[in-house]
């Protein structure tokens, strides 16, 4: 069973971005597994770490996007990426050595809600700017 599957309405036009959502989507139903198995104890922190340290690899991927293509809208995009950053330190520090189900839980609930959000509205408007910057 998974938590949440890589759609063709998430398909943004930009294939590495595309792959690097289905990637993340990937490792949060990695961290599912674990919350199902309930096998927390051994895995947590390794696939929190996995997913945090990946998430912010993709971020920083987008925004040199911003910059070499002078995306309009970046400072607004940072912005909603710089939140993100803030929760996933925050959810990586409460997780160090609290081997928590809710904890996991919760982040897993947040980063699904987050990356729909996100994925549909804000990387949809950057990938069209990309786009017509000749980046598919």
């Amino acid at each position: 069973m998974r938590f949440m599957v890589f759609t063709d309405k998430m398909v943004d036009g930009v294939a590495e971005i595309d792959s690097q959502h289905a990637r993340m989507i990937d490792i949060l139903n990695e961290l599912y597994a674990i919350v199902i198995d309930k096998d927390i104890n051994a895995s947590l922190e390794r696939v929190f770490d996995k997913l945090a340290s990946y998430m912010v690899q993709h971020l920083d991927y987008e925004e040199a996007l911003f910059a070499e293509t002078q995306y309009p809208k970046a400072d607004e995009h940072r912005a909603e990426h710089e939140s993100l950053r803030r929760r996933i330190a925050d959810f990586r520090e409460a997780s160090r050595g609290n081997h928590d189900i809710v904890l996991a839980s919760d982040l897993l609930h947040f980063l699904r809600q987050w990356l729909n959000d996100h994925m549909l509205s804000a990387d949809k408007d950057a990938c069209r700017h990309f786009n017509a910057h000749g980046i598919h």
